[in-house]
């Protein structure tokens, strides 16, 4: 297998169905996740070989993994630093009766998701090329969104030394609404007015709420706007 840079239409297509089908996996586990296409991908990933680099894995001429990022001026004030967003690496399904270099095929015809041991090979080659091309891009971080239900990734980045810094929650609503929520004592919550203002303003001045948004400001992911 080799690693190339993808630049072209078509290459961007193959990796943008990869991206496609991890997402769907989630739906099928999660429906409650928002519904995309593989048109929103496509418009993602393409921006991403334009203002950064995407690598893809070829097994022959199948695209069995890819992986991109680009630079960000100011990584969690850390300094530059190069970023991997959540939609873009993944791994491919494969049939379990084609060939695969270095595995051994099986006579079902059943696509088989990808295990930990499948991932880490196809992954890995690709992370060494990003570290060796970041170095030498003078960058130090990198970071990369993995969402907390991909196991298999988790356990990858994890067995690479990559440390958890974020972590974001996604609940569907009406179970949140469901959940046992009492007011504190003395405390009550109503929508804001031009009264409250004055609060609001002495509230952003404190120390607290300084360091709070200066770190906010320093952890800014400038991605494309997607209209989905």
């Amino acid at each position: 297998m080799n690693i190339i840079l993808i630049h072209d239409a078509a290459r961007i297509a193959e990796a943008s169905s990869i991206a496609f089908g991890n997402h769907a996996r989630l739906r099928e586990k999660y429906p409650w996740l928002p519904e995309k296409k593989v048109e929103d991908f496509v418009e993602r990933i393409g921006w991403m070989t334009r203002e950064g680099s995407v690598y893809a894995l070829l097994d022959g001429d199948t695209m069995r993994a890819f992986l991109g990022w680009f630079t960000l001026d100011n990584f969690r004030k850390l300094g530059p630093g190069a970023l991997t967003p959540d939609w873009c690496f993944g791994v491919a399904k494969y049939a379990e009766n084609a060939p695969v270099s270095g595995m051994k095929s099986a006579s079902s015809g059943l696509e088989r998701t990808p295990g930990s041991r499948e991932v880490s090979r196809l992954m890995s080659p690709l992370i060494r090329r990003l570290i060796n091309d970041i170095k030498a891009a003078g960058l130090w971080t990198h970071g990369v969104g993995v969402p907390a239900t991909c196991d298999t990734f988790l356990e990858e980045f994890s067995m690479l030394s990559y440390g958890r810094i974020v972590l974001d929650a996604a609940r569907p609503a009406g179970e949140l609404l469901a959940l046992p929520c009492p007011e504190p004592d003395g405390f009550i919550v109503r929508a804001a007015t031009e009264d409250d203002a004055r609060a609001f303003t002495d509230l952003i001045r404190s120390p607290l709420s300084r360091s709070t948004l200066a770190n906010l400001q320093a952890s800014l992911l400038p991605i494309p706007r997607m209209t989905m």
